[in-house]
């Protein structure tokens, strides 16, 4: 899994159809064009920290099913002004969202 941002567009296809929450340019508002529809939820670090996007409500992440090791896990982060989807490994006691899929 790449550390860092990914894509180009990627973040902005599963992002909420707006361009107000995700606005920063033309360029990273969402599209929604798959239907996973990531909302503005933020997200906290490890020591309880909300992230510093305006209003502390115009980010979101996402934890994965993959550990990086026995305090950190891998999570997708989208970023208000990004139009990409970044992959870290914050502690596992920071605050991310998780998205529940069912397998048809």
């Amino acid at each position: 899994m790449p550390l860092g941002g990914t894509g180009r567009i990627i973040g902005r296809i599963l992002k909420e159809g707006c361009n107000t929450r995700w606005a920063y340019m033309d360029s990273t508002y969402g599209l929604n064009s798959v239907g996973f529809t990531a909302l503005c939820a933020n997200f906290r670090n490890a020591s309880g920290a909300w992230s510093l996007a305006p209003d502390n409500n115009h980010d979101d992440a996402f934890w994965t099913s993959t550990t990086y090791n026995a305090t950190s896990a891998w999570y997708r982060s989208l970023r208000w002004c990004f139009s990409d989807i970044y992959s870290l490994f914050p502690m596992k006691r920071a605050g991310q969202s998780v998205r529940c899929i069912r397998d048809n």
